[in-house]
């Protein structure tokens, strides 16, 4: 983990959060104290890309199109949205 200034974050703040998003820890520092503690976000459920992304949202759509048994009660995309109903 590196330790910079305030002031030197302020000065290049592009620089700073690009080493943040490769995945290292930054923390910034007022008057010799640690004030804050840069660090990039872990996501618990990585998203899917390319041609499994593509998959998953064709798949998404066609299971809102089918709709949702509800113990006999189906549900549809266009029923929920439905302003008539």
């Amino acid at each position: 983990m590196r330790s910079v200034s305030v002031q030197e974050f302020e000065q290049h703040p592009a620089d700073f959060i690009s080493e943040v998003e490769a995945g290292s820890r930054l923390t910034l520092v007022r008057g010799g104290k640690a004030i804050v503690t840069l660090a990039p976000t872990e996501q618990k459920y990585p998203l899917p890309e390319g041609p499994e992304r593509e998959a998953a949202i064709k798949e998404f759509f066609e299971m809102m199109d089918k709709g949702a048994d509800l113990k006999g009660l189906r549900i549809n995309r266009d029923e929920l949205y439905d302003d008539a109903i």
